[in-house]
């Protein structure tokens, strides 16, 4: 069963080489085949073949396997996918990053139906932290909270994946970014990471649905179960 978000109907990933955030859970780590892992190893880079027509109608989440936003990927790169994104304004644009601060450098860049996303897998900033060289999740939502007022016509949402133990205040937490939905997943490759319990993650979809759309992933289903 596919754990890509439902909305999404392709992705895009014209950037290859090593990501700096070097996350224990990422899921690209788990890729077997030579090719695939090579392009995801080494210095960054375009994969200039990759520099097709995205078509129209569909909505693409662009570098999937990357973070664009990341802070060693050159601005020129960055500029290079969003122009080529904007030369198909008919599609809608997913950009996803840990790195949420750098959205604010590419505000008047980005395409007409854009969607800006960060992830966070809790609350606990220092559990956070030992699994991920990423930017903290606190300022990961701060970013996405002022955001907003670089870009209003975007539409903005928090993933929260994998998710990790946390406390009774990640709602107010998630609150505070004002996203216009959020999704929910846990870890797919078994990592052995502290996750919560059934009743937490469904007390915290309740919490979360009183001032947001709730959206659950499959992978989540191992830990709520359901189908």
């Amino acid at each position: 069963m596919s754990n890509m978000y439902k909305e999404v109907d392709k992705t895009w990933n014209p950037l290859s080489g090593n990501c700096e955030h070097d996350c224990d859970y990422c899921y690209v780590k788990s890729f077997r085949w030579p090719v695939v892992r090579a392009k995801y190893s080494g210095e960054l880079r375009l994969d200039e073949n990759a520099f097709k027509p995205l078509g129209k109608g569909k909505t693409i989440f662009v570098c999937d396997c990357q973070d664009l936003f990341a802070e060693s990927v050159p601005k020129e790169m960055i500029n290079g996918v969003l122009v080529h994104c904007c030369k198909y304004p008919d599609n809608g644009y997913l950009f996803q990053s840990k790195n949420a601060g750098r959205f604010r450098e590419f505000a008047s860049q980005f395409p007409p139906k854009t969607t800006l996303c960060t992830t966070v897998e809790t609350d606990d900033v220092a559990l956070a932290s030992r699994h991920s060289k990423a930017p903290k999740v606190n300022e990961r939502i701060f970013q996405m909270k002022i955001m907003r007022t670089y870009k209003s016509d975007a539409k903005y949402t928090i993933t929260i994946e994998p998710i990790l133990k946390f406390s009774e205040s990640f709602p107010k937490f998630m609150e505070f970014a004002n996203p216009d939905f959020v999704n929910i997943g846990a870890d797919s490759k078994c990592h052995g990471l502290l996750e919560p319990t059934r009743n937490e993650v469904l007390w915290l979809i309740t919490e979360l649905e009183k001032f947001t759309e709730v959206r659950i992933k499959n992978n989540l289903r191992r830990i709520i179960g359901g189908e």
